[in-house]
């Protein structure tokens, strides 16, 4: 029973940390396409760094879901 707790806690803290990504490119887009600043490659290499992230979170998680 405890190791579908941990599996569920990991689902949801992996679903937690993709919403807030897409919250922050999302942010990012509107920056670059709709109001059109010259910003540069900053946003871009801001939104790299995101899915980064996301992908190592994933890793962990599905070590930890495999030694349950």
């Amino acid at each position: 029973m405890f190791g579908i707790e941990k599996i569920e806690g990991l689902k949801k803290e992996i679903m937690n940390e993709y919403h807030k990504s897409f919250m922050k490119m999302a942010a990012l887009f509107n920056d670059v396409l709709i109001e059109r600043k010259p910003q540069g490659l900053e946003p871009l290499s801001g939104m790299k760094e995101i899915f980064e992230r996301n992908i190592k979170i994933c890793e962990s998680a599905f070590k930890e879901i495999k030694m349950v």
